[in-house]
């Protein structure tokens, strides 16, 4: 399996995880009330079983929409580390071509710097995000990039540590940082899964659909997360969802493997 191959197989597994226990948790309780006499009469010699199903049915049927609501936040994060992961496997696929860091293009070599620059101002943090982070192998990877060495080592993962959610903009500038395409350009509309998505053959339409579809999906995730923990998540949301992240998983793979063919 190709690296963009297993970054690509590792997110649709979670999208395809979250998608299964929304499920579970939209249609289990209403299974375990519209089966309750069977189910009595199948543990009626088995204690534990019964007390387990009165547990079960004292609860009814509760709102689903919490854990929608927490699996929909779920999937922008499953979004963010692809993306992640994409770039850091980008970066290295680049790298494995030169025998030295002042090889790469120039512009390459100064992005890198100044994304390596920010994450190791907050050194003195010993966080990034409020999360700990190894500064001192950051600090070793970056002196064996200016040694002047053949051996370097470069980090894809400081691309995106302080990028924040994955909007459109921030996508189209880091993938123009990088040397990606235009995650909302042709290549993208033309790729046949996002047609199929959206129901549009024009490659421009596509594409701004696309782009359009990820604004709504993060606005929707901020409102949940930053005060709006009573908005109406249905088990269609989710799915929506899930088939919308995993599209672009699809997409931006196939786009990043055609930059390395």
């Amino acid at each position: 399996m190709s690296p963009f191959a297993t970054v690509r197989s590792a997110a649709q597994a979670a999208i395809e995880e979250i998608v299964a226990n929304a499920t579970v948790r939209q249609r289990f309780p209403a299974f375990v009330l519209g089966q309750a006499q069977d189910l009595f009469t199948y543990a009626n010699d088995k204690a534990h079983v019964k007390g387990e199903l009165q547990k079960l049915l004292k609860l009814g049927s509760p709102d689903p929409a919490a854990v929608h609501r927490g699996l929909l936040i779920q999937l922008n994060g499953v979004f963010e580390g692809f993306i992640k992961s994409l770039v850091s496997t980008h970066i290295s696929q680049i790298a494995s071509r030169v025998s030295r860091f002042d090889e790469l293009e120039p512009s390459l070599q100064t992005t890198y710097a100044a994304h390596a620059g920010r994450a190791l101002s907050r050194i003195f943090e010993g966080s990034i995000n409020g999360i700990n982070y190894d500064f001192s192998a950051l600090q070793a990877e970056m002196g064996s990039c200016f040694s002047g060495n053949s051996a370097f080592t470069i980090n894809g993962e400081v691309f995106t540590l302080l990028m924040g959610n994955c909007t459109p903009d921030r996508l189209e500038k880091l993938f123009d940082q990088v040397g990606l395409p235009n995650p909302f350009g042709n290549a993208v509309g033309q790729n046949k899964i996002v047609q199929n998505w959206c129901g549009e053959r024009k490659a421009g339409r596509a594409a701004n659909r696309a782009k359009d579809e990820l604004e709504r999906q993060i606005a929707t995730r901020n409102d949940l997360v930053h005060g709006f923990a009573s908005k109406d998540v249905v088990l269609h949301d989710v799915e929506r969802a899930a088939l919308f992240f995993g599209c672009l998983v699809e997409a931006y793979t196939d786009l990043a493997e055609s930059v390395h063919t």
